[in-house]
């Protein structure tokens, strides 16, 4: 309930198409909606890494290797098929999550999500990433019934 509090503010639909036209500047006063961090403003490896080694490097060694795992993890395979590409569906996710807590990236058209992700999984990983305490069996039953166990 406390994550849902802190985290409410950026509960979206599932149509990301909306966020193209949501997230640009006002005319007005050509500024980014205050609650959201542009990925260009901000990097891991410039800021995050930099200030949080200074202070527990152990922790911002993990969290960087984690980071990286997660970005490049792949088998190159689709259930039976092999030689996939997999990197659109990954950054789509990878870009999904981060979205759901204010970071954006300029150079992501997030009209991608919705074309790569099921609705089905679109909400798998919007409780996976905000609510990880309540997947239950039910989520996963149906979801990627065409991939090999190791790539669910």
């Amino acid at each position: 309930e406390r994550l849902e509090r802190a985290y409410g503010q950026y509960e979206l639909t599932t149509d990301c198409t909306q966020l193209n036209n949501a997230q640009q500047p006002s005319p007005a006063t050509n500024k980014q909606p205050e609650h959201h961090l542009n990925i260009n403003d901000f990097s891991w490896d410039d800021h995050g890494f930099t200030v949080m080694s200074r202070f527990y490097t152990d922790m911002s060694l993990l969290l960087d290797d984690k980071f990286r795992v997660a970005k490049q993890m792949t088998y190159n395979s689709y259930g039976d098929r092999s030689d996939v590409d997999t990197s659109k569906f990954r950054r789509a996710v990878w870009n999904y999550v981060q979205m759901m807590f204010g970071i954006i990236h300029e150079d992501f058209d997030y009209a991608d999500i919705d074309a790569l992700l099921s609705p089905s999984m679109n909400h798998f990983v919007k409780v996976t990433a905000k609510t990880p305490h309540r997947i239950t069996q039910q989520h996963t039953n149906n979801l990627l019934l065409d991939l090999n166990r190791s790539e669910r």
